[in-house]
């Protein structure tokens, strides 16, 4: 391997000198926690050792990595005085191997396998066909929950001399088994036109719960009429689908961000409509005035008026698998919320209505020579699936998009794939975590009445 070094020869050889000898008052093949997790005494000479090997090496990148193979035992890795780390492991016979040198680390000694760092130094080493024991790509899979799209994304990774290697994609395919499935409302105008203000800062009171149950009725076409103040509005919902599409197409069309407002303003008959609804929802699900900036509500509220109108209000804890398991074989949306401190019961309402996968294989291209092609050179993993799912979000309707499957931490920068134009990064408010310990309503009309009216 060329990223090997001559000056490592020996001090590999040198290394396991080291550590037999602090190893030794050990039985051979002891796996005890004094062998393996509590190696202070071999970690502080491995660490003087290296150092001035360390300072001699060329900058940048992972700066040498050995071709031996990794053997059972624990991985290891030394902080260095001056910055950068060495990545070891110790077998079960106080066997040493040297997996790789790097600069820049902050990590301590005696992190896992499980630590992000280790595990890109672990695919650098792949990359680099080092033979990586099975026991460590095990481990990976478990870190990653069986997430490939957890897995290290395609930065640039250099190694010292060349060739050089980073990853990439090919065979890439994206495609759409549920596509957004409910009307996209947002709790701006022209939605809150028949709704209170505060009068000091004029905020309104159309909150993100009722706004996300309209969004969530609006896939079963529900309701079908509204009974307020003793007058009747039928909800022509045909009509409300077509501005919706309408709305999406100029979207796309335009790159511009969804505004629902730029066509229900020509159209104060829907407006009107979209308003009474969804200030019958807020009132019924007994609103809950948060001071200038915000509206709250008690869930149980929201649980019985999802029973009242025929809906099974069942709540289970947020987890990838069950949204997915769900959306997949029912193809209807899912009503979410994360819950709030300890005012309110809830802090943000939203819509699980659709989702997106990308398909491709990981593959590992390099650089023979300065300014030279960068061609394949091998397939690292076949058929890697990352998951986006479309949230109905709320607020004015253009931060409603794709995200990525561990949504509770929803304002994270994710790594965008494609196509970025449907692919979310980030939310207004992104200091706060409004989808954290988050639930799902799993509901569903027990029944679906021909003609289902609200009153």
């Amino acid at each position: 391997m060329k990223a090997k070094i001559t000056i490592l020869s020996w001090s590999i050889a040198a290394l396991g000198a080291v550590v037999l000898t602090s190893c030794n008052s050990q039985p051979k093949g002891d796996l005890s926690p004094q062998t393996h997790n509590s190696p202070t005494l071999v970690e502080q000479q491995i660490a003087n050792l290296y150092q001035s090997i360390f300072n001699e090496l060329p900058q940048g990148g992972l700066r040498a990595a050995s071709n031996e193979k990794v053997g059972n035992g624990e991985t290891y890795i030394t902080n260095f005085a001056k910055g950068g780390f060495m990545l070891y492991n110790v077998d079960s016979l106080g066997e040493v191997i040297l997996l790789g040198i790097s600069e820049g680390g902050s990590l301590s000694t005696q992190d896992t396998i499980h630590q992000p760092m280790l595990r890109n130094i672990l695919n650098q080493a792949a990359i680099l066909g080092e033979e990586v024991a099975p026991k460590i790509h095990k481990d990976l899979e478990e870190s990653n929950h069986g997430d490939p799209s957890r897995s290290p994304l395609p930065w640039i990774r250099e190694y010292f001399g060349f060739p050089r290697y980073t990853l990439d994609t090919e065979n890439f395919e994206s495609k759409k088994p549920m596509k957004p499935s409910t009307l996209e409302f947002g709790q701006y105008a022209p939605f809150f036109n028949y709704l209170p203000k505060n009068k000091e800062t004029e905020h309104d009171l159309l909150g993100c719960a009722n706004t996300a149950l309209a969004a969530f009725f609006s896939f079963y076409k529900l309701p079908k009429a509204i009974v307020c103040n003793n007058k009747t509005t039928k909800m022509d919902w045909e009509n409300l689908w077509d501005s919706n599409r309408e709305v999406y197409n100029l979207k796309k069309a335009t790159g511009k961000k969804f505004y629902w407002k730029s066509v229900l303003e020509d159209d104060p008959v829907l407006s009107d409509q979209i308003a009474l609804m969804c200030m019958y929802i807020y009132y019924k699900t007994g609103h809950i005035w948060s001071g200038s900036s915000g509206t709250a509500v008690e869930n149980w509220r929201v649980k019985r008026f999802l029973k009242k109108h025929n809906f099974n209000p069942d709540v289970v804890d947020y987890d990838e698998k069950t949204l997915l398991a769900y959306l997949q074989k029912y193809k209807r949306p899912v009503l979410a919320y994360g819950e709030g401190d300890n005012t309110f019961d809830s802090w943000h309402y939203w819509v699980f209505d659709g989702y997106m996968e990308n398909r491709c294989d990981l593959i590992s291209v390099r650089q023979d020579y300065e300014g030279g092609p960068w061609v394949k050179d091998k397939v690292i993993k076949k058929n890697v699936i990352s998951r986006f799912y479309h949230c109905n979000w709320g607020w004015s309707g253009d931060n409603n998009g794709y995200f990525r499957s561990h949504l509770l931490r929803p304002f994270y920068r994710y790594g965008i794939v494609s196509p970025t134009t449907e692919l979310r990064t980030d939310l207004p408010d992104s200091e706060e975590n409004y989808a954290r310990h988050g639930k799902l309503f799993l509901t569903y009309p027990k029944e679906l009445a021909e003609y289902w009216t609200i009153k």
